[in-house]
């Protein structure tokens, strides 16, 4: 081990250990890619949710003010 101040900069290791070590790394990377995967779809599920709520809202809105504006025109 080669150490810079007291910080390890160097380390020498069998090459089992650090397959070990380096089978862990991809693992803990792996499982927090889809943990971020996951959590992005449900957000854009949840916007995608959003968006058609609105447009049904402003749908309805405009042609309640199409039926309104019909209705006045009988009237005249």
């Amino acid at each position: 081990m080669v150490l810079d101040g007291n910080e390890p900069e160097f380390i020498i290791l069998p090459y089992d250990q650090y397959e070990k070590m380096s089978q862990m790394a991809d693992n803990k990377d792996s499982e927090s890619e889809e943990e971020t995967i996951e959590k992005l779809n449900r957000e854009i599920l949840a916007l995608k949710e959003e968006i058609r709520q609105k447009e049904s809202a402003e749908l309805a809105e405009s042609t309640a003010v199409e039926e309104s504006t019909n209705d006045s025109d009988l009237f005249e």
